[in-house]
């Protein structure tokens, strides 16, 4: 076990394709047997139990009996990588069995089989270089292997997961004509961790397709991983990408067939869209509709400013009903958690949270707070063992992981849920810390808030928000500060008093159908473009 264990049992790093999705990206990639795959060099950088290697195989036989080449010669093309030594060792066997199978000279020829760390290998170049590189969180990556990787892979920064390294490694290792063909998790196309692979990519690769498949289940284990499927080939000047979004496993075929059929879109399925320069978005809505930044602008642009709220790193200890009789008051701030936010309204459940912070930011002195030193020191040995203790001196084991600005209490905030499904956006005029699963957006008078909730809600800015947000099973997208700072909406202080006053009035009754129409009236559209820089 290389990265450890999942909560469900299976190792880091190690999710298995399904055999149907494994032959569409080889289809994808035209590694079918209809074609002379002779001289085709493949490579399977992470090949785990195989399926990519043992399909290609098989496609390689049909494609040396209708050209008639030596099979046991070509297959020498193919190559896996796998890190995990009994994993390779099981994959030699299943590959050497696969081959005697479909060859009954018994020749040597067979697939190359290397065990080791594909980051770290010296390797030549490969026409197609295909498969499932390892999900594993920055945390979950050994301490040394992630300075090792930092080291070596530009892409790999902030908080990156394993399978960017992966990315740069294999798009490094592509012979002049070469395709990189990868699922994985779309993360990359809009977290901060994927900005230098984006870049990278626009700037050096060609990406014919790209295929969304959220809604489906494409590994053989139930996992939360939001898939997608990147083509990218080595043609800089390709300008254009044909995105695809898949609903049902049966429409995979005829995606093939789409993609080769270059000239059309726009058939529920396929859309055409422009290929992001450097430093954009990658936003597939088909639109390819962008504004000056003059008509629509960012909601940080208009004076108010994003933020999420406190995280403890032991919400047990830090939050609680029961905390005023236990800790000097003073110490004490009331915190709104996201069951509290029920309709768009603030039910609040009577939570304090512990603040062992003054107002310079420094860990107040226990001794000055016997209730409080009493109850943290009958709590020391859990709050020692938080990532955030072992990281700080001994004197700051008591602290939480984010500092408290206890001033943000008295401030008026929308709070966001994080992760609702509808659209609840509660005002709070002035009372709560917001907890860390909540985002807040505070600044301008209280009505301009409003205003911007009311648009927050809309259709308007759930269109924008589905194309560069985090999209969740259940078909609903996550609040982030990352995805709200995207967002472009009409200036709020330029609006005409009337229009304020009537958006604010809308969103204190929730109702969204009327701020829809409202908003849609005023702007003149249904959607708003996404600004591009």
């Amino acid at each position: 076990m290389i990265y450890a264990q999942r909560a469900s049992g299976g190792e880091h790093g190690s999710v298995t394709t399904r055999d149907e999705v494994a032959d569409f990206m080889l289809d994808l990639c035209g590694y079918i047997g209809t074609n002379d795959l002779s001289g085709v060099s493949v490579l399977d950088p992470s090949a785990g139990d195989g399926v990519f290697i043992i399909a290609a195989i098989r496609r390689l036989f049909d494609s040396a009996q209708r050209f008639g080449f030596d099979f046991q010669q070509a297959v020498g093309n193919l190559t896996a990588v796998e890190i995990d030594t009994p994993k390779s060792r099981r994959l030699e066997k299943k590959i050497s069995g696969c081959v005697k199978g479909m060859d009954l000279t018994n020749r040597a020829g067979r697939p190359r089989v290397i065990n080791g760390d594909f980051l770290i290998k010296n390797l030549p170049a490969f026409d197609i270089i295909i498969g499932n590189p390892p999900y594993v969180r920055h945390e979950n990556i050994p301490p040394a292997k992630r300075e090792d990787y930092r080291s070596r892979f530009r892409c790999f920064r902030h908080r990156s997961d394993i399978y960017v390294a992966f990315f740069e490694k294999a798009l490094e290792h592509l012979s002049e004509t070469g395709q990189l063909c990868f699922i994985c998790p779309d993360r990359w196309l809009k977290n901060r961790y994927g900005g230098n692979l984006r870049d990278r990519i626009s700037e050096r690769n060609g990406v014919p397709a790209i295929i969304n498949l959220n809604d489906l289940d494409v590994f053989r284990e139930s996992v939360n991983s939001y898939p997608m499927i990147i083509l990218a080939n080595t043609d800089a000047g390709l300008g254009s990408i044909e995105y695809f979004d898949m609903h049902d496993l049966s429409q995979l075929k005829s995606a093939v067939l789409r993609h080769a059929r270059k000239g059309t879109s726009g058939d529920g399925i396929r859309k055409t869209v422009r290929k992001p320069d450097p430093g954009e978005l990658w936003v597939f809505d088909g639109s390819g509709d962008s504004v000056a930044t003059g008509t629509f602008s960012r909601i940080e642009e208009q004076g108010f400013r994003i933020g999420i709220g406190v995280a403890t790193g032991a919400d047990s200890v830090f939050i609680g009903k029961e905390l005023p009789d236990t800790i000097e008051r003073e110490r004490l701030v009331p915190i709104v958690v996201s069951k509290d936010i029920v309709d768009g309204m603030i039910n609040w459940s009577g939570n304090y949270v512990l603040n062992p912070f003054d107002e310079d930011g420094a860990l107040v002195d226990l001794e000055r707070h016997p209730m409080m030193k009493r109850y943290l020191l009958s709590n020391r040995e859990r709050l020692c063992r938080r990532h955030v203790a072992k990281n700080s001196s001994g004197e700051k084991w008591y602290r939480t992981i984010d500092m408290l600005h206890v001033s943000l209490v008295m401030k008026p905030k929308l709070l966001l849920p994080d992760m609702k499904k509808d659209r609840t956006i509660a005002m709070d005029s002035g009372a709560y810390y917001p907890h860390h699963n909540l985002y807040y957006v505070v600044g301008n008078a209280i009505d301009d808030l409003k205003v911007l909730g009311a648009i927050l809600m809309s259709d308007l800015s759930l269109n924008q928000l589905n194309s560069v947000g985090m999209h969740m099973r259940g078909g609903y997208t996550r609040w982030q500060a990352q995805s709200l700072r995207r967002l472009v909406i009409p200036p709020i202080l330029k609006m005409p008093k009337s229009t304020r006053d009537r958006l604010a009035y809308l969103f204190d009754k929730k109702e969204i159908k009327e701020i829809n129409a409202y908003l849609t009236a005023y702007t003149g559209r249904t959607k708003f473009p996404i600004i591009y820089r």
